[in-house]
């Protein structure tokens, strides 16, 4: 499971976002590697060819969230914003972090979760899958196994932007077990 979601400011979003989620399909085909870092830097390898294809000062970038899921264990990765849930038993738990500005500021304590929502680099990537970011330290991958009528969420800042944890609990737990994707 991959989302991906082009940086709005980059050059060429939506190339950036389509060739991640190809070389992420790509990558669980027929790689024989299992760690997820690699697949990073697959993804990254791809957005770059696609820059190097472009002549616009500002390199093609995209966010990226992927879960490897099977029935003994769940493992997830992510570059930018674009997050992971976890919805069990009516508890809804952000799994990813954010890779911005404003997170970096609570988690170094100069800014209260609350506050980081309206902040004004709040937006403001860290981290993302382009020529521009260094991405060989600082991606965890994730890794629990999963739990009986646990739902999982994968979603860009499209989605859960612009809302109060609660609500976006509300909105998730209506979702449909079948086509959650499009509900949402």
């Amino acid at each position: 499971l991959a989302v991906a979601d082009g940086v709005s400011n980059s050059s060429n979003p939506r190339s950036a976002a389509e060739g991640a989620i190809t070389s992420v399909n790509q990558w669980f085909l027929n790689s024989t590697s299992h760690d997820l870092k690699h697949l990073i830097v697959e993804a990254q390898s791809c957005v770059s060819r696609i820059e190097s294809m472009a002549s616009d000062p500002h390199p093609p970038a995209t966010t990226l969230v992927v879960a490897e899921v099977t029935t003994s264990r769940v493992r997830i990765i992510s570059v930018g914003d674009s997050r992971a849930y976890s919805l069990h038993d009516g508890n809804l738990k952000q799994i990813t972090t954010d890779d911005t500005v404003a997170e970096d500021l609570v988690q170094q304590g100069l800014l209260s979760r609350k506050e980081s929502t309206d902040h004004p680099m709040g937006n403001a990537l860290t981290k993302a899958i382009s020529s521009r970011f260094d991405l060989s330290s600082g991606i965890e991958v994730h890794e629990f196994q999963p739990s009986n009528g646990q739902v999982l969420i994968l979603c860009s800042d499209g989605i859960y932007a612009g809302l109060n944890s609660e609500n976006f609990k509300q909105l998730v737990s209506k979702m449909p077990e079948k086509d959650g994707a499009r509900y949402l």
